[in-house]
């Protein structure tokens, strides 16, 4: 849908223990202490950060850059939260880079704090942020990479329906180094085509 037709507050997801949301200005502070908290663990994971990242400022801002790429149909960044606890992050699921046009795909990032893992808590978010991607936002395709070693990661794509496409060769700079990636894909056997 394109930014100036897309209309309303954005999407709010429950499962049974998560509540998946936007991260909103009064987050800022909280996100910086769930990224400082998991440093070393996300580091592993993503591209290299500097000291910006790591503060309320930062994150201050990704609100608002979030809020702006939903409304221009770029993104879907979801922080999830206990459902007792709405104020302390866990991790984050993110619907982002949509193509539309022939493709009607996105790439999909996901993350959970180091004291999190283990709990099946990232397979029952992204289930839902699957759903809303294959459901309101009328999404094809949703890509998602890992690194081989990184085997937990695999499993969850597994239980998710993930079909391992192939080996892209250096194909993400992860702590400051290309590192090769598992390509996997799920397609929406529902889509429906928005110009009929």
């Amino acid at each position: 849908m394109p930014a100036q037709l897309r209309k309303g507050d954005s999407p709010v997801l429950q499962t049974e223990r998560l509540v998946l949301r936007f991260p909103q200005p009064e987050d800022a502070a909280a996100m910086a202490r769930y990224v400082i908290e998991n440093r070393e663990h996300l580091r592993k994971g993503g591209p290299a950060r500097d000291g910006n990242y790591y503060t309320d400022l930062y994150w201050l801002q990704m609100a608002e850059d979030i809020d702006r790429d939903w409304r221009a149909d770029r993104h879907c960044h979801f922080i999830l939260f206990d459902k007792t606890d709405n104020r302390t992050p866990l991790g984050r699921a993110r619907l982002s880079d949509f193509l539309r046009g022939a493709l009607h795909g996105c790439n999909l990032g996901y993350e959970i704090a180091k004291s999190h893992e283990g709990r099946g808590l990232m397979t029952e978010a992204l289930q839902a942020a699957i759903a809303h991607g294959f459901g309101p936002l009328n999404l094809h395709r949703i890509q998602a990479a890992y690194r081989p070693a990184n085997l937990r990661s695999g499993r969850v794509l597994e239980r998710l329906g993930f079909v391992k496409e192939g080996i892209a060769a250096a194909y993400l700079r992860v702590d400051g180094r290309w590192e090769d990636h598992v390509v996997t894909s799920l397609t929406n056997p529902h889509w429906r085509d928005p110009d009929h």
